[in-house]
């Protein structure tokens, strides 16, 4: 390298590459790109191919670049979407380019799906850049599943405003029907251009026949002199001076027979090239590039600088399973959220019982949730009781389980009266337990008390001191058999061991009014609310989930006492897989309707006033678990955006609309995510709520008037927006309350929009695309409540787009 003059660089590399050094052309994207093409391989032919056809007065239609891989389509294509929208047909009018090239590749589809599946994208990109009007959106969305209805409408809809749209699709695939279908959708004001390496030859003659709207422009491999033309292209471009080596003529003679397409010598010479400048070795105006350095190594894949080595930790830890209280994932703030629900239900409705279900696959971190949630309750003055379901399911009935949990965790909150507790309880539970233990006790009286009556007549006989030892001795184990009866009377008896358990629920006549009463007397000793934290009931067998939550409901719900006794409630929280609990149901009520699951969701509609879905993984979510797990120091927090950012969103609390323009605001990923730890809080508490709630009150006429589904639809929605706003998603209010009345009133639809958004169109038209739904579900399309809701004119309709926004997977 020179030590002086002009600096080195890298004359294989376009301006404005960055991260994407070997990308292709893209002049209506980076100006500077324009300079930069070269005459080879035919394409200065189709140039004037594709400009004699703009010029032929065309109003819309379908440009297709067909060629081998790394003959340069995408740059020829991306040549003629910069000529259109320099020099547009329709005079005055802006182009508006559609770039959905990189959409759907990783997506197996049928050619009528993926037609589909680009409107919905089309669609989206109208919508949000706010080409049409509103009603007119509303009349496309209409018939967005309809492609040639689509195309049509869209084609009007562009007239008055003067717009043309530059569509840029996704490779075409080896389906020529394809490639016609969209030659027959391009209509005036619609470009589309597309790319195929597949179709050749005779199929491509057949879209070149299907007219004046359609242009068929071919690239071909590197021909005689080609190469030249590029590489001295490329060494003698007039930009910035530079200082970098040369490529002899013999050279490029030998490259010429070697690479057959400029994507492979523009991928081999920006290596060499970088690689050599990395390196410092032999970067000077005076060094060369020969044949050998190019087909190197070096040539053949780029050499990245090695980083600093990373300081290792005093040991290598294996990676368990184990729940974790350190919150890498969000939810702390997703805790905190809940554990604001059960303070203001302690506070304001003491004798309510509050029952939340976390929803949430294997390995979704429900555990560790629950273990943030239950230091944070334990701080507010809550007694958690943990209940390991899988492991009481091999013990004992469910009710005995929850009553020993909770009778434990009570004499825990006390040290010097606590024996005194043990013995009230005892009474309490002799009391609660009926006429066998009242028959016991007379029993055990009566031994007693015939024992005593005659060890005391052999001492006042004057019986001799030997012989009254012998009386004496020979009482003793009677005493203790006695107390020995007595120890398994009261645990038979009085359920005080599994064993007994059962015994006592096939024995007493009512034992569910006698268990929910000393559940009860418990509750009323208890210095502080009780929450259950019910874990691993997705790991369980169907009939004990069932009898579990069967036991809950019983126990939180039936108490038969007075109302001035009635005790402090308790509150449940079960982590569990929904899908499971519901299998659960349908299996235990074979007879019922369950037609897709209705059963199950049902009862846990009854069961349950809040259902919280676990969130998402961000992308920075992903980098500090593994940064985490690798044990590589994270990346220096934004401290002063992410203050600033905070201190706005509590600024506007009590505002929903206003939180979550804060964080439509937020364009630094890593601050979003921070901040919106902060924005779920606050758009959770009290005042934001009712702020949404008021905001909610127009949607009344689409729900049913049976109360408990009002209540549900408010906390589903309030929980689904603490949700979506912790994932940094500001998803508008009208469209997530749609959903919401969805998620309440037609929980199986709900499950199957959610795994297969497309399936949308259905409800739009069910003529057409009723099979887009299971057949246990395909009645549902045809209910015009549902529909009524799908389409409502607030909000809607729902779009995939909207369904993934609303399920947090977008």
């Amino acid at each position: 390298m020179t030590a002086s003059g002009p600096p080195p660089r890298n004359p294989f590399l376009l301006p404005g590459s960055g991260a994407t050094p070997l990308a292709p052309l893209c002049p209506w994207k980076v100006p500077a790109h324009r300079d930069h093409y070269v005459p080879i391989g035919d394409s200065a032919v189709q140039h004037a191919k594709f400009t004699k056809w703009l010029a032929s007065k065309v109003e819309g239609g379908l440009v297709l670049v067909a060629g081998g891989s790394g003959t340069g389509k995408t740059a020829v294509l991306n040549a003629c979407v910069r000529l259109l929208v320099e020099e547009p047909v329709r005079p005055g009018a802006t182009v508006h380019v559609v770039d959905l090239s990189s959409a759907l590749r990783s997506v197996s589809m049928t050619v009528s799906q993926r037609r589909t599946a680009v409107c919905w994208e089309i669609l989206d990109v109208v919508r949000r850049e706010k080409l049409v009007a509103d009603d007119v959106l509303a009349s496309l969305e209409a018939i967005v599943a309809k492609p040639d209805h689509f195309h049509v409408a869209l084609s009007s809809a562009l007239t008055g405003p003067a717009l043309v749209l530059a569509v840029l699709l996704p490779p075409v695939e080896d389906l020529v029907a394809e490639a016609v279908g969209y030659a027959e959708s391009a209509h005036p004001w619609i470009f589309f251009f597309t790319e195929s390496a597949y179709l050749a030859g005779e199929q491509l003659n057949t879209v070149d026949r299907l007219g004046a709207s359609t242009v068929v422009l071919e690239t071909r491999e590197l021909g005689p002199g080609d190469l030249r033309t590029f590489v001295s292209s490329r060494l003698d471009h007039p930009v910035e001076p530079g200082a970098f080596p040369k490529i002899n003529d013999s050279t490029v003679t030998r490259l010429s027979t070697t690479f057959k397409t400029i994507g492979q010598a523009q991928g081999r010479l920006y290596r060499i090239y970088e690689n050599r400048l990395r390196k410092a070795d032999r970067y000077g105006n005076e060094d060369w590039v020969t044949f050998d350095d190019v087909m190197s190594d070096d040539g053949a894949q780029l050499i990245e600088p090695l980083p600093p080595p990373v300081e290792a930790p005093a040991h290598v830890r294996w990676l368990t399973d184990v729940p974790t209280k350190e919150d890498l994932f969000r939810r702390e703030a997703l805790a905190t959220v809940l554990s604001q629900r059960l303070r203001e239900t302690r506070d304001t409705e003491p004798d309510t019982s509050l029952l939340m279900h976390v929803d949430g696959a294997w390995g979704s971190g429900k555990s560790t949730l629950l273990e943030l949630l239950a230091a944070k309750l334990t701080t507010d003055g809550f007694t958690v009781v943990r209940f390991d379901a899988w492991q009481q399911s091999r013990l004992s009935v469910p009710w005995w389980s929850l009553l020993t949990g909770l009778r434990l965790a009570v004499l825990k909150q006390r040290t010097w009266t606590r024996p005194w507790l043990h013995v009230c309880e005892a009474l309490a539970r002799a009391r609660h337990s009926g006429a066998p233990f009242a028959v016991a006790l007379v029993v055990l009286s009566l031994l007693s008390a015939g024992a005593w009556f005659g060890v005391s007549r052999l001492l006042g006989t004057g019986v001799a001191a030997p012989d009254a030892v012998k009386v004496i001795g020979a009482a003793v184990p009677a005493v203790v058999l006695l107390w020995s009866a007595a120890r398994l009377t009261s645990r038979v008896l009085m359920w005080r061991s599994a064993g007994g358990a059962r015994l006592f629920e096939q024995s007493d006549s009512n034992p569910a009014a006698r268990i929910v009463g000393h559940f009860a007397w418990l509750l009323r000793r208890s210095r502080k609310p009780v929450v259950f934290f019910v874990d691993d009931l997705d790991r369980c067998p169907g009939e004990y989930v069932v009898d579990l939550l069967d036991s809950v409901q019983t126990l939180v719900r039936d108490y038969p006492g007075r109302a001035e006794r009635k005790p402090k409630a308790a509150s449940f929280v079960v982590a569990a897989d929904g899908a499971w609990l519901r299998s659960a149901y349908a299996a235990a009520h074979p007879t019922a309707d369950s037609s897709a699951g209705s059963i199950g969701y049902r009862f846990a509609d009854k069961l349950f006033q809040f259902t919280i879905p676990m969130p998402g993984l961000s992308t920075t979510d992903r980098e500090v678990f593994l940064r985490h797990l690798l044990a590589i120091d994270a990346a220096e927090p934004r401290t002063e955006e992410i203050a600033e950012a905070s201190s706005r969103v509590r600024a506007a609390a009590g505002h929903e609309r206003g939180i979550l323009q804060v964080i439509d605001s937020i364009s630094d990923a890593g601050v979003r995510d921070v901040v919106a730890r902060v924005a779920a809080v606050e758009i959770s508490k009290a005042p934001a709520r009712a702020d949404a709630e008021h905001a909610l009150a127009k949607f009344a006429s689409l729900l049913s008037g049976n109360p408990r589904e009002i209540k549900l639809f408010l906390n589903t929605y309030g929980m689904l927006r603490a949700i979506r706003t912790l994932e940094g998603n500001t998803v508008e209010t009208d469209v997530l309350a749609l959903w919401s009345i969805v998620r309440v009133r037609w929980p199986a639809i709900a499950d199957h929009l959610q795994s297969v958004p497309e399936s949308v169109r259905a409800l739009k038209d069910p003529r057409w695309f009723a099979a887009d739904f299971p057949e246990d579900l395909r009645t549902a399309i045809h209910d015009e409540q549902l529909r009524t809701v799908v389409l409502h004119p607030v909000g809607g309709p729902l779009t995939p787009i909207a369904i993934r926004r609303c399920c947090g997977s977008l």
